[in-house]
């Protein structure tokens, strides 16, 4: 959006709040799974726009971002992380899950992590992450390695 004085118009502001989100089949699963229209573009963020690309964060009015000194992130071992990957084909971006608040643009699935040295974990709270985790396409071979 350009920067201004005046208030953005409808025209402006709605595509770019959209782009925000998952690309369409992913957001209507997204949308099914939280029981929120696809269209709603607003609705879809106060749920998931915790962290969004480009260092954004929504946030409901009223809510702040955690405290620097908040760690936010639960540490995943091998279960746990098979576990959310399975996942998010029925709930693309862990989206509605408790503490999850996390908005990436595109058609495939995947999640946010951190990651530090040898351990990853999944932010909470809109914690800013660090790696995009992504899922192998099982209609396109050679995803993962792309």
């Amino acid at each position: 959006m350009p920067l201004q004085e005046e208030p953005q118009t409808d025209r402006v502001v709605r595509p770019f709040f959209s782009g925000l989100l998952p690309d369409e089949g992913a957001r209507q699963r997204l949308a099914g799974a939280l029981g929120i229209s696809s269209g709603n573009t607003f609705g879809l963020l106060e749920v998931i726009g915790g962290e969004c690309s480009g260092a954004l964060s929504l946030y409901p009015a009223g809510q702040t971002p955690p405290a620097p000194n908040d760690d936010g992130v639960e540490s995943l071992g091998k279960e746990r992380l098979e576990e959310i990957i399975g996942r998010l084909r029925d709930r693309p971006l862990l989206g509605g899950e408790e503490g999850v608040r996390l908005s990436l643009a595109g058609a495939q699935d995947k999640i946010a992590v951190c990651v530090e040295g040898e351990t990853i974990g999944l932010a909470k709270g809109g914690r800013p992450t660090t790696h995009i985790l992504k899922p192998f396409i099982q209609a396109l071979e050679g995803t993962v390695e792309n």
